[in-house]
């Protein structure tokens, strides 16, 4: 499936671990057979099938056969994968009870177990069993030494291989090869389209084959049904990924904290911008402020010196007039430090001159504005203090006004 139709089985999936391979292995007159079963998207297939023949110096072929299908394996690319060993008949111990109808396959083991240690006389851990449909409506039973069994274990392991569970088909599987897929009792195994020849049809089955996948056919689900079977460790084909499920977690967890990180950064570099842009803004509006500081000073002294103007107009004083005069007397050379206009006396002024030369070029100013000073210049004082620079003048002056402003300053 695919699209949206296909995410929740996609998302069922990643949360979920399943057995993809299964191999089968057995030994019949000197020969190995291996059948390898794959998972391809809904169904199990058979993927290829390998034989060889088996070179034993000793009794037992179990470990040539466990290094074999090691190479094996390692050729297919295949190491690791979960096996299941069918044994040879001469290894199970088989015998038919009447057992009751019970309700579950978990009452039937139990009873199948009760009765080897009844029929065999054997302790109730020293077989493994299994129990299926007989003869006659009774039930078969089968059973496999666990002291052979964990043996075989041990050998395969160090071979490196993952013994999974033992199998006991006797002569109860007998398949059909048809065309491009194996049926048996109603039921059919497709063969990869990789192994079928140019008709669409295998052409390589031998009969032998079938004890290789007897185990395989059985732990997968491709004969559901009871059969002779002896899982050595727990037979899930489907199973929670806890690794996957936490490296998942880890995974969002690791994405959340990254993106509330990189939401911090990015906040804190809003805020700095907000920050500086706000600084900005209040640079420049304390400029403006300055300014307008600046500007409501300055009228003030304007709006100052006018009312101070406006009011010596309204008193009629002289002063106005006699500054103004003051101002077209000015002299290179000669500089004013007071002016002091009193009711009922002359014009005073102090001030410096850098030579005589230059006071008397203001005096005579002053002598040549009869209309404004009639009397001309009164010289106080000229003199030189003690510790001044060379050639500073002090001087003081007396200007009478016209008696028209001397009644109005009056």
């Amino acid at each position: 499936m695919f699209g949206l139709a296909g995410f929740p089985d996609a998302l069922k999936n990643g949360w979920r671990t399943r057995v993809t391979r299964v191999v089968g292995i057995a030994w019949q007159e000197g020969m190995l057979y291996v059948a390898f079963l794959e998972w391809q998207q809904v169904r199990f297939e058979i993927a290829g099938f390998e034989s060889v023949m088996l070179q034993t110096a000793g009794e037992d072929p179990v470990q040539s056969i466990a290094e074999k299908t090691a190479a094996m394996l390692a050729r297919k690319g295949w190491e690791g994968e979960r096996v299941a060993l069918s044994v040879p008949e001469s290894e199970v111990e088989r015998f038919q009870v009447a057992l009751p109808p019970v309700a579950s396959a978990e009452e039937r083991a139990r009873m199948a177990a009760f009765e080897v240690v009844r029929q065999l006389h054997a302790g109730r851990d020293e077989f493994l069993s299994a129990c299926a449909a007989g003869r006659d409506g009774r039930q078969e039973i089968a059973a496999i030494r666990k002291a052979r069994a964990e043996a075989l274990r041990k050998t395969f392991a160090r071979a490196g291989l993952d013994l999974w569970a033992l199998a006991a088909p006797g002569e109860t599987l007998g398949p059909l090869c048809e065309d491009s897929e194996l049926s048996w009792e109603g039921h059919v195994l497709p063969i990869a389209a990789g192994l079928l020849g140019d008709d669409g049809a295998f052409h390589d089955w031998d009969e032998s084959y079938r004890f290789a996948l007897y185990g395989p056919a059985l732990l997968t689900g491709v004969l559901p049904k009871e059969g002779f079977v002896f899982p050595l460790e727990n037979v899930e084909l489907s199973s929670f990924a806890y690794g996957r499920m936490a490296r998942m977690v880890a995974v969002f967890w690791f994405v959340a904290i990254l993106a509330c990180s990189f939401w911090d950064v990015y906040a804190w570099h809003a805020a700095k911008q907000a920050a500086a842009q706000q600084k900005a803004e209040l640079a420049l509006l304390y400029g403006d402020v300055q300014r307008m500081e600046d500007d409501r000073a300055e009228t003030a002294w304007v709006e100052t010196r006018d009312q101070a103007l406006r009011r010596l107009t309204a008193e009629k004083s002289p002063a106005a007039g006699v500054l103004l005069h003051l101002g077209t007397c000015n002299v290179d050379g000669v500089r004013l430090d007071a002016v002091s206009i009193e009711q009922g006396r002359p014009v005073r002024l102090r001030g410096q001159a850098v030579m005589f030369d230059a006071l008397s070029s203001y005096l005579q100013g002053f002598e040549r504005d009869q209309a404004f000073f009639p009397e001309g210049p009164v010289l106080l004082e000229s003199d030189k203090p003690s510790g001044e620079a060379a050639g500073t003048i002090h001087f003081s002056i007396d200007l009478a006004l016209p008696s028209g402003e001397e009644d109005d300053a009056s």
